[in-house]
């Protein structure tokens, strides 16, 4: 199986600004989100986390893998 995952809401994302290679923070609601796919996630037998290197992904992604 494999599952895509976009990053938790950033502080651009709130603002409705493109973020493109640049990078932005989560927000409270970001990490929010990442604990929530991290859930969902959980009930799946992973094999390996794969993310971009942009904070926002790693930051979610490292959230996801825990």
């Amino acid at each position: 199986m494999l599952l895509i995952a976009r990053h938790g809401e950033t502080k651009w994302n709130s603002m409705g600004k493109m973020q493109g290679k640049q990078d932005s923070p989560l927000t409270k609601e970001g990490k929010k989100q990442a604990r929530k796919l991290a859930q969902v996630v959980d009930t799946y037998e992973m094999e390996r986390v794969v993310s971009s290197p942009l904070g926002r992904a790693e930051k979610t992604a490292k959230v996801v893998s825990n």
